[in-house]
C-alpha cells in the first residue's frame, strides 16, 4: 500500500500528454466534421450530374425541334433514342393541333396551330426534361424559311 501513495506522488507533477478523454472528444470532433465534409462532396457531385444532364438533354430537345421544323421528322406522336452518339438518353414526341378559332384576329390563320411536347429522359429514369414548342403545321411540299 506505500508503493501506491509513493507512485502517485511519483507522478504528481507530470502535466506531459492528454487523457484519453481529451483524445476521445478530439476523435469525435473530426469524424464529425469528417461525415459532413463527405455529404457535401457527394452533394456536390449529384448536382454536377444533373447539371450535365439539363445541358444535355437542351441541346438534344433543340436538335429535335430543329428536325421536326425542317421537316425530317414528321410532326407527330413519336419516340426514340439518340443512337450510339449519346447512349442513355430516350425521347418522346407528344403532338396536338390547337383551334384557334375562339380567339380575336385568328382568322387571319390560314394554319392550324401544333403544340409540341418534347421529354428528353435517361434510360435509367433518374432525370427528364421536358419543353413545350408551339408550331404552325406545314403543308405539303413547303419549303422552310431560312433568314
Amino acid at each position: 500500500m506505500g508503493s501506491a501513495i509513493l507512485n502517485r506522488g511519483k507522478y504528481k507533477d507530470f502535466a506531459g500528454g492528454f487523457t484519453l478523454l481529451e483524445v476521445m472528444i478530439a476523435v469525435a470532433i473530426l469524424s464529425i466534421s469528417l461525415v459532413a465534409l463527405l455529404g457535401a462532396q457527394s452533394h456536390s457531385l449529384s448536382l454536377t450530374t444533373e447539371a450535365q444532364f439539363n445541358t444535355t438533354a437542351a441541346m438534344l430537345a433543340q436538335e429535335k425541334i430543329a428536325e421536326v421544323e425542317a421537316g425530317l421528322i414528321p410532326c407527330r406522336d413519336d419516340q426514340g433514342d439518340y443512337g450510339e452518339e449519346f447512349l442513355g438518353y430516350k425521347w418522346s414526341m407528344r403532338v396536338s393541333t390547337l383551334s384557334l378559332q375562339a380567339f380575336p384576329g385568328s382568322g387571319t390563320l390560314d394554319r392550324t396551330m401544333c403544340k409540341v411536347e418534347l421529354s428528353i429522359a435517361q434510360t435509367a429514369g433518374t432525370f427528364n426534361y421536358t419543353t413545350t414548342y408551339y408550331s404552325q403545321e406545314r403543308r405539303a411540299g413547303e419549303q422552310v424559311d431560312m433568314p
